[in-house]
């Protein structure tokens, strides 16, 4: 039972990184039960990262119609930009292509 963030390779790794984490804690606020049950029972967080912003909104329309929860996060300082998601555990089939984050 993991949790999958999902970044950008188009930001710099520093930013991939903040966003992750950005994305992470806005899971835990609105999806509270499934963060409690992750963390009791597994506590395993899988890092991955897709191309640019287009990819990361097709990825998020996939998980909507197919009724995994996620959380996205949106940065402010990038004119409100889509910069990463968190998705549940259940969402393994859909990340399940995407390559690792800041792999060399």
């Amino acid at each position: 039972m993991k949790l999958y963030i999902v970044s950008r390779q188009d930001l710099p790794p520093g930013a991939q990184c903040a966003q992750s984490v950005h994305a992470a804690f806005a899971f835990a606020q609105e999806h509270p039960e499934l963060t409690r049950d992750w963390h009791l029972n597994s506590n395993n967080i899988v890092i991955l990262a897709v191309r640019h912003e287009q990819d990361l909104t097709l990825l998020l329309e996939r998980a909507r119609l197919e009724g995994v929860e996620f959380s996205a996060f949106r940065e402010p300082d990038l004119d409100d930009a889509l910069t990463a998601l968190a998705i549940a555990p259940r969402g393994k089939k859909l990340v399940s292509k995407i390559p690792l984050a800041l792999a060399a």
